[in-house]
């Protein structure tokens, strides 16, 4: 579906930030790969999101996890103390 000479520019833009930049260097993107270049953007940024959903979601448990491990080794120090 997408020529790797779209892909290829597409990878040029990477780390471009600013917009009068990206749409100077877009215009290497010729009008009838358009389209095929917006899917890949959009196919982009949907596995960007649903990565940062998943490394969210682990990083919220493994801070309840250390969260849990505290409260264990807190009340193991107050048992100590007594």
């Amino acid at each position: 579906m997408y020529t790797m000479n779209l892909i290829q520019a597409l990878g040029t833009l990477g780390g471009i930030t600013d917009r009068d930049e990206m749409i100077k260097a877009c215009k290497i993107i010729p009008d009838e790969d358009l389209r095929s270049a917006l899917v890949l953007v959009a196919l982009s940024f949907n596995n960007d999101a649903k990565t940062n959903d998943e490394i969210f979601r682990r990083q919220n448990q493994e801070i309840c996890r250390l969260k849990e491990r505290i409260q264990e080794l807190e009340t193991q120090l107050r048992i100590t103390k007594s």
